[in-house]
């Protein structure tokens, strides 16, 4: 006699449902509370002033930034300081370097390493600032790169380095550049901002926490 295979039991509809349209099911979810608490607070469109009170966040974080900001302001300026000078350094020396030897800097590479093809197209984007009389602006923004990438490399080696020989500071690491690659650059560029002062600083350092994650990752990975 042949064996008699018996289907598994299937299960019930909410569970079909649930694993099929799970999303459009928490989206209903949260539409019907929504609507709730619309019904009980009325037609109120601020956040209830009574919630506010109860949870003093605002103060708090307010009266933090007060005590601590003052206490790491003069560090941090100072450092922005010797960041400033670096950075002018360079583009000094950008700017008042002849425009040829630069070109043939920025483009040879692409023809040694990249071929023809990006060669022509590092001809075609080096020769666009000259042509749109943006080659000091452009020298700003290599200097600024070139200082953003050097300080990347030589943080994320280390950390790389270090996450490669111990489990538990690379699982300490995770969540955190992964919340560097993931967060809006706007988020951190205010503090940056106060902290280090508007210009340059500010934007190294948001360039280096977006830039900072692979170089980690990828050292880890590497070792």
């Amino acid at each position: 006699m042949g064996a008699v295979i018996e289907e598994p039991a299937r299960s019930g509809w909410w569970s079909d449902i649930w694993h099929e349209h799970r999303g459009w099911v928490v989206t209903f979810a949260l539409l019907a509370i929504s609507l709730v608490v619309w019904k009980i607070h009325g037609s109120e469109t601020i956040f209830p002033q009574s919630w506010i009170e109860s949870f003093p966040f605002a103060e708090q974080t307010d009266a933090f930034k007060d005590r601590f900001f003052p206490l790491i302001q003069p560090t941090t300026r100072a450092m922005a300081a010797g960041v400033v000078w670096f950075y002018e350094s360079m583009v000094d020396f950008l700017t008042f370097t002849q425009w040829q030897v630069v070109f043939v800097i920025l483009v040879l590479p692409a023809f040694a390493y990249g071929g023809l093809r990006l060669g022509l197209l590092g001809i075609v984007a080096v020769g666009s600032w000259l042509v749109l009389d943006f080659w000091d602006e452009s020298m700003e923004t290599l200097s600024l790169m070139c200082i953003s990438i050097l300080i990347a490399i030589v943080i994320g080696v280390l950390l790389g380095v270090m996450s490669s020989q111990n489990d538990r500071f690379e699982a300490f690491l995770r969540p955190i550049l992964d919340t560097m690659q993931t967060l809006p650059a706007f988020v951190y560029l205010i503090p940056a901002f106060y902290l280090f002062g508007i210009g340059a600083p500010g934007a190294i350092l948001a360039t280096v926490i977006y830039a900072l994650p692979p170089v980690v990752r990828l050292t880890n990975l590497g070792i």
